[in-house]
């Protein structure tokens, strides 16, 4: 293969990036032909980094965590979990796909898996600027309550606090319309990609999605039980 030709799969490959929002079926078929574990990858492991950051955010894990292992746990244990959650969702989709009596190759589950990560890793950029502006302790700042009874008392409250914990409130309440209208259509997206991956519905990719988070849901409180039979906490 020519340099040129590299350089056209390489821009095609980016192209796909944005072209999953529009038109999920299209890339996902396109993504089959000419398969890319490299780049799926590349994908799974900047999903990783946006998963552990979003873990960072919306659950208290300063109690597990020390601050000064927030990097290491983010940027190196993210890509792991990347390549680890994509073979895991992968293995388990191409299992549902089966005893719903649809025998997917499992390299076509695995495009449908990484494209289906493309929403949350598109977000990633807007998590990393927050982190590295305002610092880790804007992700630690779980226990912030309002206790005004009106807006004024809200408000007061709001100028009252440190920089950090009122803009965080702010930021949290401006962009709630925005990540609810972001979810709904990632579950599209994924129901789509797995959908066109079966060459099925999106009703069906849905069902195989719904079932794969309900296995692992089920499998970690299953494994988290047995291991805190043994004093060890995990989640």
């Amino acid at each position: 293969m020519s340099s040129k030709d590299t350089w056209r799969n390489f821009r095609q490959r980016i192209g796909t990036l944005g072209s999953v929002w529009t038109r999920p079926r299209a890339t996902v078929a396109f993504a089959q032909r000419r398969p890319s574990l490299v780049f799926y990858y590349i994908i799974a492991v900047l999903y990783g980094m946006a998963l552990l950051l979003g873990d960072v955010i919306d659950v208290d894990v300063d109690h597990r965590i020390p601050d000064k292992y927030l990097n290491l746990y983010i940027f190196l244990g993210g890509p792991l979990t990347g390549i680890f959650t994509l073979h895991l969702f992968t293995f388990l989709a191409s299992w549902i796909s089966q005893l719903l009596q649809n025998k997917t190759a499992k390299p076509k589950v695995m495009t449908a898996v990484v494209y289906s990560m493309l929403p949350l890793v598109w977000l990633l950029p807007l998590m990393l600027f927050a982190y590295i502006t305002m610092g880790p302790q804007l992700f630690l700042n779980h226990n912030i309550q309002l206790e005004g009874g009106n807006f004024s008392a809200l408000l007061q409250e709001l100028l009252d606090m440190p920089f950090s914990h009122g803009i965080t409130i702010i930021i949290s309440f401006a962009l709630m319309p925005v990540f609810l209208i972001w979810t709904v259509y990632s579950i599209i997206i994924s129901s789509k990609c797995m959908g066109q991956a079966m060459g099925s519905s999106a009703w069906k990719g849905f069902a195989v999605w719904t079932l794969t988070i309900l296995v692992m849901i089920l499998g970690g409180t299953l494994i988290g039980g047995i291991l805190s039979l043994f004093g060890i906490i995990v989640f």
